[in-house]
């Protein structure tokens, strides 16, 4: 945890530097959530594969199917009405993305068949939305540092390079808030939630599609919905949210999957 960083920082590109720091971050809470939550022992390549599906395939899939949805329905998520506000951010932002990084578990299930593992799929889940985590926050994090940079440009251009200075280090602060608050509890977030949809899907009963699309994202939106008001709240959601993913746990890593249908 403290070397690795060292190494990555003497990266001389900025940006594949900033890149390795926020993959070796979502990679460490894997190896937490592997070691100290699931504590399971197995193989790599799938958990490595849908890291990768989910942050490269699945969120280039998802950026193409919100040009196809319709305008009124994906300004929902950025509406000043907190009702609609909080519609959008479940149905719109919660909705896609969980179902987007839960098709590598489905993957794996059909792949793997009878010969599938509960903890395995578990940190499957776990995985993907680690990687659809990581790739988001580069996207988020190199857009953060582009307008920040255009707007201390613009405001040394038109005001003088003094005052821009001065007047934007409250916005520096907040864009290096906002970066460790995505590098270290963001990605967490992604993977409870995954975790907790690909623990309903495994011992949910009947209803268990619905189930492990739902919760995660009401969850997931209503996080979104608070954290836009204060993260204290929001935090209460992400705490319950843990619990709940190590409630289910359990029951979710005793399914055995050659008789699984027969105990739904």
């Amino acid at each position: 945890m403290g070397v690795m960083p060292l190494f990555i920082g003497g990266i001389d590109n900025p940006v594949y530097r900033l890149t390795g720091l926020l993959f070796f971050f979502a990679l460490l809470w894997g190896a937490v959530f592997q070691g100290m939550v699931l504590r399971i022992h197995s193989s790599p390549i799938p958990p490595f594969l849908a890291f990768f599906c989910s942050g490269v395939v699945g969120l280039f899939r998802l950026y193409t199917l919100y040009t196809w949805l319709p305008s009124s329905y994906m300004s929902m998520a950025l509406c000043d009405r907190p009702l609609t506000l909080l519609f959008g951010q479940v149905f719109q932002v919660g909705l896609w993305e969980e179902i987007c990084k839960l098709i590598p578990v489905v993957g794996y299930l059909a792949i793997k068949g009878r010969r599938a593992s509960a903890p395995a799929a578990i940190l499957v889940g776990v995985y993907s939305g680690l990687g659809f985590a990581a790739f988001e926050n580069v996207q988020y994090s190199q857009a953060m540092i582009t307008s920040a940079a255009q707007d201390v440009y613009h405001a040394g251009k038109y005001v003088g390079h003094v005052a821009s200075t001065l007047g934007d280090e409250e916005g520096t602060y907040q864009i290096i808030g906002a970066l460790l608050l995505r590098v270290f509890s963001l990605v967490f977030l992604h993977a409870v939630f995954s975790g907790i949809a690909t623990s309903l899907l495994i011992s949910g009963g009947r209803g268990r599609i619905v189930a492990a699309i739902a919760v995660p994202a009401f969850l997931h939106g209503l996080y979104n919905w608070l954290s836009g008001v204060n993260t204290i709240p929001a935090g209460m959601v992400a705490a319950e949210s843990f619990f709940f993913f190590c409630a289910n746990l359990e029951k979710a890593k005793s399914v055995t999957f050659g008789n699984a249908r027969n105990r739904q």
